[in-house]
């Protein structure tokens, strides 16, 4: 049965993982002005709504593939994310004596939602403030396929974004999707990594089991 005549919509969502964390967490205007305080994510609320909402029967999160993360990717497997990772690539910050991690997934959800995965959903959802995906959402929706793009917050997302309001959402005005702030007690994400240059991908296995120690 091929898609077109498929009765019950498949939809698909493609995440660029630091763009959602990072706009979330540290909302900051394109002039370096940090708007609020931000928050941080429940991935597993998150997933939630993603399913309940826009009815995301598969969601795929790209990001960089950080080693001492792992028990951060395990814990997004467990809340029912697709990951999508590949090599990140390290250089020396001389400004800030420390080593940066570099690169860019942009390529990656462009493949995967237009290419590898295209002839699977009948609906996308796209997570990302980047304006690099108009060309991306341009195709998809003459396709007849855009569902929505949720940006992660209002105040640091490309104006070419504003062509689609219509189906336009910000993730991070949604507080029930908010972990409660407690005093004193820091983030538990810090980073879900920057992708490398790498044209391999490496898709991460899900655990049988995941241990309590691996949940955030």
């Amino acid at each position: 049965m091929s898609l077109e005549n498929q009765k019950t919509p498949i939809t698909y969502a493609f995440i660029d993982g630091e763009n959602l964390h990072l706009g979330v967490k540290k909302p900051i205007t394109r002039h370096g002005i940090l708007v609020h305080a931000g928050g941080e994510l429940d991935y597993r609320k998150f997933r939630n709504y993603l399913r309940t909402r826009y009815g995301v029967k598969k969601a795929y999160i790209f990001l960089g593939n950080i080693p001492t993360n792992k028990s951060l990717y395990f814990y997004l497997q467990d809340c029912g994310f697709e990951l999508i990772m590949k090599d990140v690539v390290y250089f020396w910050n001389r400004k800030k004596k420390k080593y940066d991690v570099k690169g860019n997934v942009d390529t990656d959800i462009v493949l995967y939602s237009v290419g590898k995965l295209f002839s699977r959903y009948t609906d996308a959802v796209f997570v990302s403030g980047d304006g690099d995906f108009i060309s991306t959402y341009d195709y998809v929706a003459e396709k007849g396929k855009l569902k929505a793009i949720l940006a992660p917050n209002r105040y640091n997302y490309s104006s070419l974004l504003n062509k689609y309001h219509k189906i336009l959402h910000f993730v991070s005005n949604n507080t029930t999707l908010m972990k409660p702030k407690r005093p004193g007690v820091a983030v538990g994400i810090k980073a879900l990594g920057m992708p490398g240059h790498r044209d391999t991908s490496i898709i991460a296995k899900p655990r049988k089991k995941v241990n309590k120690k691996d949940k955030k």
